[in-house]
């Protein structure tokens, strides 16, 4: 979001969002929870709601999260924090109060000020002051600019301001990746039945030899598989609209399957190493990622087995 409040909460996350994640998994009534259909999204509301409070509110953020890809992401977490919390929260750190949203990628979660939801209170006519739009633009400015970081896992505030407005407009974009600090290299599945996951591991383990050297290969890849209409919903969001079922973003180091790709092991055998074949050689052409494809379509024959489904 453009300007300075949101990139002062930035320069401080993590310390704050680790304190906001003790009180995460602190006690909450089973109803004062509340999920999307989808299982790999999950909504929380943070301690101190009563369950009808929860329950109304999450309604309100679901209703603009539908707006949006938030199937893109894979498994993530949107959490509610009670207005006198996160402003208390805040100020006792020292940061800006007036940040209605922040995400912490590391965790795969994402914490909105609970007047964001609320159509009339003292807090909304606040933030709304200090934005200088409606309360209820806020929080759809809130959502699609956290959004934007988490698709491209991307830090840059500039760089998200583009891509959410990409969003509003119903556009496609691509991600660039602003370089970060260094991690050990791993992959991470989400999504997928468990025989799924075990396939898509055992051929990113054989392509190892692949990918070791490439740029930012210290960094995590992430592999997506979702059900297929919500595959073609991510596909048009990354502009990928010719790909029927998989699709590579080297930037951001993550691929996504469609369930399709694993309806038999012949389709799961050419799609998993193709995709890896774009990351091996750093290509958006076909003919090139076919080049790397191959040698570890034969690693996978050896070693991978044929069960997907």
């Amino acid at each position: 979001m453009a300007g300075t409040h949101w990139q002062r909460l930035k320069t401080c996350l993590q310390p704050f969002a680790l304190f906001i994640l003790l009180a995460v998994p602190s006690p909450v009534p089973p109803a004062a929870r509340a999920q999307v259909k989808t299982p790999i999204q999950h909504l929380v509301c943070n301690i101190g709601y009563t369950p009808q409070q929860c329950a109304a509110d999450m309604t309100e953020l679901r209703k603009v999260l539908a707006k949006y890809p938030v199937d893109a992401l894979g498994e993530w977490t949107w959490v509610l924090v009670r207005s006198e919390d996160w402003k208390r929260i805040l100020v006792d750190r020292g940061f800006d109060p007036n940040n209605p949203a922040f995400s912490y990628l590391p965790r795969r979660e994402t914490f909105f000020d609970g007047s964001l939801v609320v159509k009339a209170s003292s807090r909304g006519v606040e933030l709304s002051g200090q934005w200088h739009v409606p309360i209820e633009d806020l929080l759809d400015l809130a959502v699609r600019h956290e959004l934007a970081h988490a698709l491209c896992n991307e830090p840059n505030e500039t760089k998200a301001d583009r891509t959410a407005i990409a969003l509003k407009n119903g556009g496609s974009f691509s991600c660039q990746i602003t370089p970060t600090s260094t991690s050990r290299a791993h992959f991470v599945i989400i999504g997928g039945t468990e025989p799924q996951r075990r396939f898509v591991s055992c051929v990113a383990k054989v392509s190892g030899d692949e990918l070791r050297k490439l740029p930012n290969s210290d960094q995590p890849m992430t592999f997506v598989i979702i059900e297929h209409l919500k595959f073609l919903q991510s596909r048009d969001v990354f502009g990928a609209h010719q790909t029927k079922l998989a699709f590579s973003n080297l930037a951001i180091r993550r691929i996504y399957f469609s369930s399709r790709v694993f309806t038999d092991f012949d389709t799961a055998l050419w799609c998993v190493p193709h995709e890896l074949g774009h990351f091996a050689t750093q290509s958006i052409f076909e003919d090139n990622a076919e080049l790397a494809a191959e040698r570890i379509r034969w690693r996978t024959r050896q070693t991978c087995g044929s069960i997907v489904q």
